[in-house]
C-alpha cells in the first residue's frame, strides 16, 4: 500500500511540476492593440524599432504583427516580361485574339491562361512554339461575353495578366 502511495504522490507532483515554464513574449512599443473574433485573434503593434534576429541566441525580433514561430516559405518565381512589350489585340474581341510579344529571351511553348473575374482558371491553351516577335492567335469563340483576365507563359517566363474583354 505505502509503494501505491508513494507512486501516486510522486506522479502526481510530476504532473504538478514537471512542466516547462511558458515562453513569455515581450514586446516595447508605442502604440498596440488586439482583436478577437470567434475564429480569429490578432494582436498588434506599432513603433517598434528594431526588425531581424538576435545573433547566437534563436531570438526572433519583429515589427508590425507579432509573430509566432516564424517558418521560411520560399515562392518560386519565373522571369516576367511586362505588359509593355505584350501586345493582345482586338481588344474587345468576339472570336479570336492576336498576342504579340517582343522580348528576345523568351523561348519555349507559347500558353495561354484565361481566368474569370473571380481567378477561376478556364481555359489553358498551348500555342506551340514561341519564335521572338511572332504573332500568335487563339480563338475565343468557347467564351461567353464578358470580362476575362489573361496570363501568358513563354518556356519559363510569365507575363503580367491582361484584361480581355469578349463581346
Amino acid at each position: 500500500m505505502k509503494k501505491i502511495f508513494t507512486l501516486i504522490l510522486s506522479l502526481a507532483l510530476m504532473q504538478a511540476f514537471g512542466q516547462t515554464s511558458p515562453i513569455l513574449m515581450q514586446v516595447v512599443a508605442s502604440a498596440g492593440g488586439s482583436f478577437s473574433s470567434a475564429s480569429l485573434k490578432v494582436d498588434w503593434t506599432l513603433g517598434e524599432s528594431v526588425i531581424g534576429n538576435l545573433p547566437g541566441t534563436g531570438v526572433i525580433v519583429t515589427q508590425g504583427f507579432q509573430q509566432g514561430n516564424l517558418l521560411g516559405t520560399g515562392v518560386p518565381t519565373e522571369p516576367e516580361f511586362a505588359s509593355t512589350n505584350f501586345n493582345l489585340f482586338p481588344n474587345p474581341a468576339i472570336n479570336m485574339v492576336y498576342f504579340k510579344i517582343d522580348n528576345k529571351e523568351a523561348k519555349g511553348t507559347f500558353i495561354v491562361d484565361v481566368f474569370d473575374i473571380t481567378g477561376r482558371k478556364l481555359l489553358s491553351n498551348n500555342l506551340g512554339q514561341f519564335n521572338n516577335q511572332e504573332t500568335m492567335d487563339m480563338n475565343i469563340s468557347s467564351l461567353k461575353s464578358g470580362i476575362y483576365l489573361v496570363k501568358v507563359r513563354i518556356g519559363n517566363f510569365s507575363s503580367d495578366v491582361i484584361k480581355l474583354i469578349k463581346e
